[in-house]
């Protein structure tokens, strides 16, 4: 049960705005969206990182009232996106020789979702280990915190690949989805006696 605390009530609203800012901010300058047709690859590695940066910076500012959040959240985050887009963007290659070329003489259209939402649910995983070292040992139910990441970043795949015209426009509503989810299981997981003795003393 949720503790009657204006703050944790509002952990919801914040990591959402977090989140949001700090997507907004990386891509909004350079009118692009990651992981959709006409962006170069290269040019998604370095971008990742930098939003890796950014929006460990914003979540840590909202994870740090309800968690003691060690120091290197900030620099994991970077390590995490750029681990996470290199790793999945090798494994999808290769199961793509596997399965998603055969599937694609089946279907080129199947092929293509069950690539993309391959790719949204490995570097989702990649992302969220690595943030777990950050906070494992604060609160019990830190484990779920990777299959949240895995979900949120699979959510934001789907969503991708239904609005392809708003992202078009440059567009994408698929960071909402993943603020969504994570932001949900996040008020799962802070659920803790800890999380609710730190917020007492505030």
């Amino acid at each position: 049960m949720l503790p009657n605390n204006r703050s944790f009530r509002n952990l919801f609203v914040l990591w959402v705005i977090a989140n949001t800012l700090g997507w907004f901010l990386v891509f909004w300058p350079f009118g692009m969206v990651p992981f959709s047709i006409g962006v170069r690859v290269e040019a998604e590695g370095w971008l990742l990182l930098v939003i890796g940066a950014v929006l460990g910076f914003f979540q840590w500012l909202v994870l740090r009232i309800y968690i003691p959040m060690r120091p290197w959240w900030f620099p994991a985050n970077v390590v995490a996106w750029g681990v996470s887009w290199l790793t999945a963007f090798l494994l999808v290659g290769l199961l793509g020789q596997l399965i998603l070329v055969p599937l694609a003489f089946i279907s080129p259209a199947l092929a293509r979702i069950a690539g993309s939402l391959l790719f949204g649910a490995v570097s989702g995983t990649i992302i969220g280990a690595i943030q777990w070292f950050a906070f494992y040992d604060r609160v019990d139910r830190a484990n779920w915190w990777i299959a949240a990441s895995a979900l949120g970043m699979t959510a934001a795949a789907a969503v991708r690949l239904a609005t392809p015209e708003a992202i078009s426009y440059g567009i994408d509503l698929s960071w909402f989805a993943y603020s969504i989810i994570t932001g949900i299981l996040l008020l799962w997981i802070l659920d803790d006696e800890r999380v609710y003795e730190r917020l007492a003393r505030h």
